[in-house]
């Protein structure tokens, strides 16, 4: 089963090496990884592409934006260019653990979900967070648990069969 992997990449040359090893390091490999340029300086794209080139590995895809469009629209042309019956983010200053695919897709898989969400740790510079830090209350509204109640879910949690995200993407504004 294939696996889209998305990943916005905005003038982040010093973290998309750490990002991408993540990938490479994913005990499941049936995947392709699309790296969604929203209009990074020259340098920067030059950097980017150089990182990329030395992976050698064909899975791994450069998209251009020619101009700076912002996170939600990187990620929506990623949707829009994926092949993958399921759809992976991950931030370019984020990484994975080696069985964050593995156990993912596996649990979606066994379990016929649509959707699914992981803990994430959260590294500051005072320690190390897990979140989210519980699961959502009974009739609590999802906007609440992912944004209010220390239930924060960032995107590099989530998995999502491209099929159910149809004509959904991500806001632009």
């Amino acid at each position: 089963t294939l696996v889209s992997i998305v990943i916005p990449h905005f003038n982040r040359a010093n973290t998309i090496q750490r990002c991408l090893d993540s990938v490479l390091a994913q005990r499941y490999t049936d995947y392709e990884c699309l790296v969604i340029d929203d209009g990074s300086q020259k340098e920067e794209i030059r950097l980017l592409e150089k990182i990329v080139g030395r992976l050698d590995d064909e899975r791994f895809k450069i998209i251009y934006h020619p101009q700076n469009l912002g996170g939600g629209a990187a990620r929506n042309t990623g949707i829009e260019n994926a092949k993958g019956e399921y759809i992976a983010f991950l931030d370019s200053d984020d990484e994975w653990t080696s069985e964050k695919l593995s156990k993912q897709l596996s649990f979606m898989v066994d379990n016929r979900v649509e959707f699914s969400s992981c803990q994430s740790e959260v590294h500051y510079a005072h320690g190390i967070n897990l979140m989210p830090i519980h699961p959502p209350h009974s009739g609590q509204k999802a906007a609440d648990y992912l944004f209010v109640d220390g239930g924060w879910l960032p995107t590099p949690a989530l998995m999502i069969r491209r099929q159910t995200l149809a004509s959904v993407r991500f806001d632009e504004s």
